[in-house]
């Protein structure tokens, strides 16, 4: 009986522990997501827009540094444009090169402005074209 109930101790130890660990992770987390809520959704599409304008507002047109894109930003905002410019790199829109004297530095090289999105809301698979 006796190890019994030192084993059911431990595992009210380790229960308890686990619980007072969850009950501070949730203290942590709640500001931080009512502060999420407090910002505009996510358009990846739209954030992508903005970084293919910075190209319009650079000196060369054709190279940027990330930097430039997101002066002047919220944090919350040069992460969705940090995200936005991944899949702008993904599409084929921009090239990543990192800087050459300074590795902690993202430029961007323009290769085309037409976001893949646009085109794909105007495909239509060939299966369902219809023949005239």
């Amino acid at each position: 009986h006796v190890e019994g109930f030192i084993t059911s101790a431990n595992q009210y130890l380790k229960e308890s522990d686990l619980a007072r660990r969850v009950r501070e992770w949730e203290e942590r987390i709640k500001p931080v997501l009512e502060e999420e809520e407090q910002h505009p959704p996510y358009d990846i599409h739209a954030y992508g827009w903005q970084v293919l304008q910075g190209f319009d507002e650079a000196v060369d047109m054709e190279n940027i540094d990330f930097a430039k894109v997101a002066s002047g930003k919220q944090q919350y905002e040069v992460c969705r444009l940090f995200l936005a410019s991944l899949q702008l790199a993904n599409n084929r829109n921009v090239d990543i090169v990192c800087g050459s004297s300074d590795r902690n530095s993202m430029h961007m090289k323009l290769l085309q402005t037409e976001q893949i999105h646009t085109k794909l809301e105007q495909y239509q698979a060939p299966s369902l074209a219809t023949e005239k």
